[in-house]
C-alpha cells in the first residue's frame, strides 16, 4: 500500500475510534436528523454534538442538507452504512 493511503487510513480510524462519533453514526444509520434531535436521542450537549458532527463532516463521513431553518445530517454514502454493518457483524460473532 502507498504510504499516503496508510496515513489516510490511520486518520480515518482515528475518527472512527471515538464512541460518541460511533453513537452518532449509528443513530444516523437509519434517519437524517438535526443537531437537536441527535442531542435529545443521545442525551448529549449541543456543543458536543456540533463538534463531533463537524469532525465527521470534515472527514467526509456525513453530509448535511438544509430544509428551511433546519439542517439535517446523514451518512454520506453506502460505504459508511456497509462499514457499520460489517463492524457490528464482526463484533457479534
Amino acid at each position: 500500500m502507498e504510504q499516503q493511503i496508510l496515513f489516510d487510513l490511520a486518520d480515518f480510524f482515528k475518527i472512527m475510534s471515538d464512541s460518541t462519533r460511533i453513537r452518532i453514526l449509528d443513530l444516523l444509520y437509519e434517519n437524517a436528523l438535526t443537531v437537536n434531535s441527535i442531542c435529545e436521542k443521545l442525551s448529549l450537549q449541543q456543543t458536543t454534538v456540533s463538534h463531533q458532527l463537524r469532525l465527521l463532516k470534515m472527514s467526509k463521513l456525513l453530509e448535511s442538507k438544509k430544509e428551511g431553518r433546519n439542517i439535517f445530517y446523514c451518512l454520506k454514502d453506502e460505504h459508511i452504512f456497509e462499514l457499520l454493518r460489517i463492524s457490528k457483524e464482526h463484533l457479534e460473532e
